[in-house]
């Protein structure tokens, strides 16, 4: 809702992972949560002003290359295991 101004429907939290972060010589763990929800069909993204970009992807053809995080990236296959499971 804040970056994109889309009320996102039927959230599900699906997992959640830790991992450290080392940020100017402290160490912090960070917490990485994934819920899968209902985008609405009708919507219609406005970006906010602090958005310089955006896009959709299939999940088949996300850049997990390019997340920042291994958290984020064990997210992403906790939520391809409840697509499959749900059948979505």
């Amino acid at each position: 809702m804040e970056e994109l101004g889309i009320k996102i429907g039927d959230l599900h939290y699906v997992g959640s992972h830790t991992e450290p972060y080392l940020f100017q010589g402290v160490t912090y763990q960070t917490l990485a949560a994934c819920f899968v929800g209902k985008f609405p069909e009708d919507a219609e993204p406005e970006p906010a002003d602090d958005v310089a970009d955006f896009k959709f992807f299939k999940p088949d053809s996300l850049p997990t290359d390019k997340f920042a995080f291994d958290a984020i990236k064990k997210d992403f296959q906790d939520a391809t295991r409840f697509f499959k499971q749900h059948k979505i």
